[in-house]
């Protein structure tokens, strides 16, 4: 059966959920200088870290598979539409973060040349991701032409390119495209047979989330990823998707309305959040250790995490509706 025609595009609260759980993940995971105050943070760091770019993926491939336009369209006009969408706020981003990180204009005129085929070694790494979604969008109109049966044939050759990702390159950011395939396809496989997945009953999704939670207990214990030696993060990510999956159905189907306006919320400004939450995060700390008197213990770190990650969410947003309505504005000026 080919999916050539995506089904109405109404909003899943299933999807925002985990939209919003991927992006606190990602937030809450940045503060790389609470390391030093807690082992607690260093522990949780890491197995954030073995699976929370996966997650994003896996719904970054639903995303697409569910937005696809119904109606007939080129490569050209869907592939444009989407440079026209990610680039801007690519290059604004990396630009801004050349101009504070380098020293000399030669370091920064290195650090604008690696946004264009080396951003995981450019001036702030976490855009390579847009990189790899922009790549992941120029595919999409290819695999819209699959159907089930023949993506299923090529999950096993994209497992064993996540296996085997670490030998390669980041130029091109083909070390970490070809970590995330896997769980890009996934994501839209998820998307296909959605209606068919939710139906699930939650003890059974407890029961796949099961092997996490061991997974999780070994890495406390060894303090390491116990999958390091197998490629690490792809058995890892497989292991933590039902539980994330699991939490998503759970809250979707109770009655937790304002945690689903909340995850929604995320979920509408999780680009936004993604870009500029690493400027937001330092800027806090930055004013936290100049002017707090408060010492840090393994206690005040998880509420100095919980309150700078609640800031950062807010400021994010603030700016992104700041932005939006001020391009409204202009708008409205220029057809005056």
């Amino acid at each position: 059966m080919n999916h050539k025609v995506s089904p109405k595009k109404v909003r899943l609260t299933c999807l925002d959920i985990l939209t919003a759980i991927a992006a606190l993940l990602v937030i809450s995971g940045h503060h790389r200088f609470l390391e030093e105050y807690a082992l607690w943070y260093h522990i949780y760091k890491e197995v954030v870290y073995s699976f929370h770019m996966a997650l994003f993926m896996l719904v970054s491939g639903f995303l697409m598979q569910y937005s696809y336009p119904s109606w007939p369209v080129s490569y050209s006009q869907y592939v444009g539409r989407k440079l026209r969408k990610f680039l801007p706020a690519y290059f604004a981003v990396g630009i801004v973060a050349s101009v504070v990180a380098s020293s000399s204009f030669i370091d920064f005129f290195r650090n604008i040349l690696l946004l264009f085929y080396d951003p995981v070694n450019g001036s702030i790494q976490i855009i390579w991701y847009i990189y790899v979604l922009i790549i992941f969008y120029a595919l999409m109109p290819f695999i819209m032409k699959l159907s089930e049966r023949n993506i299923f044939a090529i999950l096993p050759m994209a497992f064993l390119l996540s296996l085997v990702s670490s030998s390669f390159g980041s130029i091109l950011c083909l070390r970490s495209a070809s970590y995330l395939f896997f769980f890009f396809l996934l994501g839209i496989l998820l998307c296909r047979y959605f209606q068919y997945i939710r139906r699930i009953k939650l003890i059974y999704w407890l029961l796949l989330a099961t092997p996490f939670l061991i997974y999780v207990a070994f890495f406390i214990y060894l303090e390491r990823n116990p999958f390091a030696f197998l490629g690490g993060r792809t058995f890892s990510s497989i292991l933590a998707l039902p539980l994330c999956l699991w939490i998503g159905v759970y809250l979707d189907k109770g009655r937790y309305k304002l945690t689903n306006v909340v995850c929604g919320l995320l979920s509408k400004y999780t680009f936004s959040i993604y870009l500029w939450q690493m400027f937001v995060i330092n800027a806090l700390w930055l004013v936290f250790s100049r002017f707090s008197k408060c010492a840090l213990t393994p206690y005040t770190t998880l509420l100095y995490l919980i309150i700078s990650s609640a800031l950062t969410i807010v400021i994010c947003i603030t700016l992104a509706i700041g932005y939006k309505k001020s391009m409204q504005w202009i708008q409205i000026i220029k057809s005056r």
